[in-house]
């Protein structure tokens, strides 16, 4: 017995080292075919269940492949594994409603797992269930449509609203450009009348001193030749006389004085001191056309403004100021105007009609501040600001400054023209200007001199921005009176820093004013 037992054992050993699986398909909606090298017996077959729904299949061979898991439809699945050196284990999960058959085939092996036959009420159950799934999917739909609806019919109503408001918004945007533009003629108009008003009003200006001319010692002869002459051009009739008119004297040439001062009124229109040009900007479309930026050196010619403990002018100052300016902003590519270049006098209410005649975007006009001599304090500091009635007696005190220098144009602007060109508009944006460039000049001269006092962005009824009409500032870049101040104000690398603060200021207003 005992040998017989060895010799089927050592047949099986045999056996399963010459089975070899070395492959499987996986046909049909979940069935499999194990593919064998030998052909199969029952014999080597071994089937115990782990539960009902798990069964295992164990087969003598050995796997030619890696692991494999197939998963079906019907949420069954069937695994191949190496169980341990002489046995393949088939895995076999089922679901309640399915079962499985295997067969073989010589050397092909074949599971088949099928869906069980359900019983009547079971049936019934199942379809009873579709139906409700269905009916529910059935409603969950139909809100679906119907919120889809609702969302279509809404997103219309807003969009029609939207395009009701934009209408509205371009008709109202359309009736308020033309208010202003009628008010804008309007206004012109005024000031045309006011002007030519003002004009008749003027005082008539010192007529110069006459140039005495010396006449040469004429010798006495020749002084009876010409009584002689005289007597003789002069004829004299009953009813009247007239006397032969003489040969004009001509007066050459001009005192340097008299030339000098002539020379102060050099120019009267806006200098282009940049490579971009309006008509350069008149040719690009809307949306890209370049800002146009005037400068305005304050003072000039005649005018020194403020005199500084240096002994040097404000127009001296503010020009170079102003140069720097232009330069870096040109760099920057705006279309940069100034109303003076060199050292010549501007009445102040032809600064800011330079800027409406191109149509400027901006008006900044460059000053240095002062007080009298003997006051007891010596300010100091950048102050910006912008037209209005003043409400401090430190802006009325620098407003009488800046505003000195042209009586005619005084006259011209009399308080009631003043006012009318305050608009609230532009009073807002100068305001925004004002504080811009108010934070980037201080910030730049501060990154080497950490002293300088914020003097503030105020308001006051200066002369030279009344009648602009685009947001204009002035900026008092320190104090020529100031010992601390004015020996910078005459430094090239301060002022150099100045104009990169007002650039960057102007700069910024246009990033957050398109």
């Amino acid at each position: 017995m005992r040998y017989i037992l060895l010799v089927v054992l050592l047949f099986c050993g045999l056996y399963a080292n010459d089975v070899k699986f070395v492959g499987s398909v996986p046909f049909g909606s979940s069935s499999l075919r194990l593919e064998a090298s030998t052909t199969l017996t029952k014999n080597n077959i071994r089937i115990h269940r782990k539960n009902p729904k798990e069964i295992y299949i164990d087969i003598l061979g050995r796997l030619t492949f890696s692991n494999k898991d197939y998963k079906f439809a019907n949420h069954s699945s069937i695994t191949l594994t190496q169980h341990n050196k002489h046995t393949l284990r088939i895995t076999i999960k089922l679901t309640k409603t399915t079962s499985y058959e295997y067969r073989l085939s010589g050397k092909y092996f074949y599971i088949e797992i099928k869906d069980e036959l359900a019983s009547p009420a079971l049936k019934a159950k199942n379809a009873a269930a579709t139906i409700e799934a269905n009916k529910k999917e059935k409603g969950e739909q139909e809100k679906l449509n119907k919120e889809k609806i609702n969302k279509e019919k809404l997103h219309k109503e807003k969009a029609k609203q939207n395009n009701l408001t934009k209408e509205k918004e371009k008709a109202h945007l359309k009736k308020e450009q033309d208010s202003a533009q009628k008010a804008k003629k309007e206004e012109l108009k005024k000031a045309e009348i006011k002007k030519s008003e003002a004009h008749k009003t003027l005082p008539h200006k010192a007529e110069p001193k006459k140039l005495e001319i010396k006449k040469p010692e004429i010798k006495k002869e020749q002084a009876k030749k010409q009584e002689s002459t005289s007597t003789k051009d002069t004829h004299k009739h009953e009813s009247h006389s007239h006397e032969v008119p003489r040969k004009p004297v001509y007066i050459t040439p001009l005192s340097a004085q008299f030339a000098k001062e002539l020379n102060t009124f050099a120019h009267d229109k806006p200098i282009l001191v940049s490579k971009a040009t309006l008509r350069d900007n008149e040719k690009l479309p809307q949306g890209f056309k370049k800002k146009v930026i005037v400068i305005d050196p304050g003072h000039g010619g005649k005018d020194c403004g403020t005199f500084g403990i240096d002994k040097v002018c404000e127009k001296v100052i503010v020009l170079a100021i102003g140069k720097k300016l232009a330069r870096i902003l040109d760099r920057l590519g705006y279309v940069v105007y100034m109303t003076r270049d060199s050292d010549v006098f501007i009445d102040l209410r032809r600064r800011t009609e330079m800027a409406n005649e191109i149509k400027a975007d901006l008006f900044v006009s460059i000053h240095a501040n002062s007080i009298p001599k003997g006051k007891p304090d010596t300010p100091k500091g950048i102050e910006t600001y912008f037209l209005s009635t003043a409400r401090t007696e430190r802006a009325l005190a620098v407003a009488d400054i800046e505003n000195q220098g042209d009586t005619a144009t005084m006259n011209y602007f009399s308080k009631s023209y003043f006012l009318s060109t305050i608009n609230s508009q532009r009073l807002v944006a100068s305001n925004k200007l004002a504080i811009d460039i108010q934070f980037g000049a201080l910030k730049s001269v501060r990154t080497k001199y950490k002293d300088v006092v914020d003097g503030g962005v105020r308001e006051g009824p200066f002369w030279v921005l009344a009648g602009a009409l685009m947001p204009s500032v002035l900026i008092e870049t320190g104090y020529n009176s100031n010992p601390i101040e004015a020996p910078r104000l005459i430094d090239s690398g301060y002022q150099e820093l100045l104009a990169i603060g007002i650039a960057n200021g102007i700069r910024s207003y246009f990033a957050k004013n398109p």
